[in-house]
């Protein structure tokens, strides 16, 4: 009986996309056309163009099933197609009326993958008037377009016509003018200038031709970090923010010996600055130079504004160099109360936990606790204070607390509904009319996603509504995301009660717990860790792509992806994007983690920062055996919380199973 229900759930489209088995999918052959919309709907998902174009193939644009419409038209947008093409788009604009400005963009990207750039220009000027938004986001990329194939003048008789503003496009206009040979100099010089962080900026120093004083921070922010050294070495200008830059860029091009030179002889000007990382990068660079007690020095410095690197690179040098300990324990407690940050405190509350040390470790955690407004802060601080009595209880709410400070989930309520408590609290949040929501609806199916979010904006209702839809068309991502925005709200509505049940399953969705407990068994390891690693990697966006260049659910590099699989799959972006290949190679990277590195925070710590630092931390803080004081003195701060994290998701997950939830 349970193998036939098996096989029912398998052969059944919907039974399948709910489990997020969207590769199986593709292996069935759809009999009806509900079958077939999320046989088109999972290609989509999966980027898999090749599924999708057969099907196009025999499809007659002026009889093509609605249902089937907004899938077509991401294929088409992704794979250029220069057939029929339009005549798609044209029966979709007939057929959904609410969506006009969507699909004219998606046509507008359409004639662009064509190269057909005067078709895509002449839906601007109705696309203006349709949506602001639109009409900025496909000017963008036609002017990109345009610059690529240098047809500057186009671009400025465009830019004139429809008032194109903003950073984006002066910097278009800039090259613009310097490809047709008009005077452009004055107007880059005015963008550096007032425009020095910009990524544009990055792009146009190359074609800065006058190096003067003005000009340092948009050359250190371009990483022309010699460059900042010549022109400071050659003007010496009488400015703080210069001589910062100036003694990070001596940092930068790893010239120690000239920037802690410098740093001693402007000290007097630079000490009272509030510029903690010149502090870090000076506390490395002595390090690197083998002086370990001006390096210390540094670290304290930059501590004062209670900056959480400088603190913690502080206590790891410590405990990376035993010797120095007996010096600096004297100076931190010569100075215990005159430190007036928390994390000042709270961590030399810990090293002198580690130390064995608990009066003054007391003393120290006290001072935190006095001193935080913050009840996430006073939360840590009494954590370790109840450890140290026994007289106090650690219940599991202070611990789950602890590991969960941002979500506030220590009860579930699972008897109030999600929609009925905004309904009674935020009557001034209307519920949104139908057409609004059929509109939300095909935007999803029609990857709009993004916008779907400008217009949801901060209406709680609203985020539910959206969050639902966007389960329903497999976008688990986007579930999260409007779970996460919506968490303030339900924080201050829910008082003692505990978070809803509903709430939680959005904010923690089960989706692919069985996908990843048949590869946890395999493997062997515990699944709702895994499950917690792999939401808080991509929030289950199975089309993720960080700025590093991970893809996937699990965040995979490409090569670490390929030296995993060997030469049983073939490794692109696409089949990253398959949640079981993606699922399947990252619970193997982790087991091996596991195995090579012995305790879970230390795997964590190794998925995230790599299993090199992971081992250099492990040898480094050897002298701490509790594995959460462990984790507070990682020196990265992204790993901190990137453990904190999936540690606090893990318990609310074990929660959840335990009062029966299911997938």
């Amino acid at each position: 009986m349970k193998l036939l229900a098996i096989i029912l759930l398998y052969t059944n489209f919907e039974g399948l996309f709910k489990s997020c088995e969207f590769d199986s999918i593709l292996n069935l052959k759809p009999k009806t056309v509900y079958d077939s919309v999320i046989y088109l709907r999972s290609a989509v998902l999966l980027e898999r163009w090749d599924v999708i174009a057969p099907i196009l193939e025999k499809t007659d644009p002026d009889s093509a099933n609605p249902s089937y419409l907004p899938y077509i038209l991401q294929y088409l947008i992704n794979s250029p197609y220069d057939g029929r093409g339009s005549d798609f788009f044209k029966r979709a604009l007939s057929l959904y009326s609410g969506v006009e400005d969507y699909i004219t963009y998606m046509l507008g990207l359409y004639y662009l993958e064509n190269n057909r750039i005067d078709s895509a220009t002449s839906l601007l000027f109705k696309l203006k008037v349709q949506n602001r938004y639109l009409f900025y986001k496909l000017a963008r990329e036609i002017t990109s377009r345009l610059i690529q194939y240098r047809e500057f003048n186009k671009f400025m008789v465009l830019r004139k016509k429809l008032g194109l503003n903003g950073k984006y496009f002066q910097y278009a206009y800039i090259l613009s003018l310097k490809g047709t040979q008009k005077p452009y100099r004055p107007l880059l010089y005015r963008f550096l200038k007032k425009n020095p962080k910009s990524p544009y900026s990055v792009a146009l120093i190359k074609y800065l031709d006058k190096y003067t004083p003005e000009f340092i921070p948009a050359l250190y922010y371009a990483r022309k970090y010699r460059r900042v050294v010549r022109v400071y070495e050659k003007y010496h200008p009488e400015n703080d923010l210069l001589l910062r830059l100036y003694l990070k860029s001596l940092y930068k091009t790893r010239n120690y010996k000239k920037f802690t030179k410098t740093l001693k002889k402007k000290y007097k000007r630079l000490q009272d600055s509030d510029d903690s990382e010149l502090f870090l990068m000076a506390g490395i660079a002595y390090l690197r130079m083998g002086k370990k007690n001006r390096a210390l020095s540094m670290f304290l410095q930059g501590s004062r504004n209670d900056d959480i690197r400088n603190i913690t690179e502080f206590f790891y040098t410590l405990f990376k160099n035993p010797e120095l300990d007996k010096k600096w324990r004297k100076t931190l407690l010569a100075y215990k109360d005159n430190f007036d940050g928390f994390l000042l405190n709270f961590y030399s509350g810990l090293y002198f936990l580690v130390k064995g040390d608990s009066t003054n470790a007391r003393h120290f955690l006290l001072n935190a606790l006095s001193m935080s407004e913050n009840p996430a802060d006073r939360i840590k601080a009494t954590y370790y204070l109840a450890r140290m009595d026994d007289t106090i209880q650690i219940v599991d709410s202070l611990y789950l607390t602890y590991y969960n400070v941002r979500s506030g989930a220590l009860k579930i309520d699972r008897t109030r509904n999600l929609i009925l408590l905004f309904n009674n609290y935020y009557a001034d949040y209307p519920l949104h009319q139908n057409s609004e929501l059929f509109r939300w609806k095909v935007l999803f199916m029609l990857g709009g996603y993004r916008l779907v979010r400008r217009e949801v904006g901060k209406n709680p209702r609203a985020m539910i509504l959206a969050a639902r839809m966007a389960e329903k068309e497999g976008l688990i991502g986007e579930n999260v995301f409007y779970a996460v925005n919506l968490l303030p709200y339900v924080r201050a509505i829910s008082n003692s009660a505990g978070l809803p049940l509903d709430f939680l399953k959005m904010y923690f969705p089960l989706k692919y717990l069985p996908k990843i407990e048949r590869y946890s068994s395999l493997f062997g390891f515990d699944p709702l860790l895994f499950m917690s690693l792999t939401r808080e990697e991509s929030w289950f966006n199975n089309k993720a792509i960080s700025p590093a260049g991970a893809i996937g659910l699990c965040q995979l590099m490409p090569y670490t992806a390929k030296k995993l699989a060997g030469d049983s799959i073939d490794i692109s972006t696409t089949s990253l994007f398959n949640p079981d290949i993606n699922i399947r190679l990252g619970s193997y990277y982790f087991s091996a983690l596991m195995d090579t590195l012995g305790s879970v925070p230390l795997a964590l710590a190794g998925y995230n920062a790599g299993p090199h630092r992971a081992k250099r931390w492990m040898k480094n803080l050897d002298e701490i055996e509790d594995l959460d004081i462990f984790v507070e003195f990682i020196p990265i701060t992204e790993t901190r919380g990137y453990i904190k994290r999936i540690l606090r998701t893990r318990r609310i997950y074990g929660k959840m199973i335990g009062m029966g939830v299911k997938p």
